[in-house]
């Protein structure tokens, strides 16, 4: 039995319902294109194929956004009674404590003017968190690492979650292909050769499913910790 849905997941469980609403609509939609063609068994056309790519990058975006989310929403909550979130945070405060050092080991001013921001604020703890927030949505996830960091960062465990990291590794790979190459391949090749990666239906609907479960795990074990 899955955990009763919180306030913390309530937006992260609706991102999830509408990426994979998207799913299935490009999956459909290539799959009615098919057979409007009447070639259901055949090889995926050009068309077919950018249907499938939205497919994967939609989903990827979807566990972007659900993480996000998730990071904003459940925080400052699971802050309050989990060890481990205590202890990232605890991590977060101490680098930007310690601020940066140059090549020549000096330090910079980064780490005071944290410090200083922290303790003219009403609410120091509410500061740290606040900015906690703001570097872990601040850049889009685009790598098992950032993933795997977000994932640490809301108290789990990857090996609970039982993710795939090099399966992940391979989707991701193939969503940075499709979004920063158009999945144009520019090596040479035969006139006769296609000149994008050829992507086939069933291993594009499994990753797009893989990723979408992920996302449904994670915020399945944020609510665990919440309920």
């Amino acid at each position: 039995m899955s955990a009763p849905e919180t306030p913390g997941t309530m937006k992260a469980r609706l991102i999830l319902d509408y990426a994979r609403k998207s799913k299935k609509f490009f999956k459909d939609h290539c799959n009615e294109k098919r057979k409007d063609r009447h070639a259901s068994g055949g090889a995926l056309n050009s068309d077919e194929q950018d249907l499938l790519r939205a497919m994967l990058v939609f989903s990827c975006a979807g566990l972007d956004s659900l993480l996000k989310q998730l990071i904003r929403d459940s925080i400052r909550s699971l802050a309050a009674i989990d060890s481990s979130v205590q202890a990232e945070l605890e991590k977060f405060a101490d680098r930007q404590i310690r601020g940066e050092i140059t090549p020549d080991g000096a330090e910079t001013a980064r780490g005071r003017k944290f410090l200083a921001k922290i303790l003219v604020s009403p609410a120091p703890q509410e500061k740290i968190i606040e900015e906690y927030v703001k570097e872990l949505t601040g850049d889009s996830l685009q790598s098992p690492d950032q993933v795997f960091q977000t994932i640490k960062a809301l108290g789990l465990e990857s090996n609970d979650l039982i993710v795939n990291a090099q399966s992940l590794r391979e989707v991701f790979q193939v969503r940075n292909q499709i979004i920063h190459e158009m999945d144009i391949k520019l090596e040479p090749q035969s006139k006769y050769a296609r000149k994008k990666r050829s992507r086939k239906l069933d291993d594009m609907v499994e990753k797009a499913d893989f990723i979408l479960e992920l996302g449904a795990r994670i915020i399945s074990g944020v609510e665990k910790k919440l309920a």
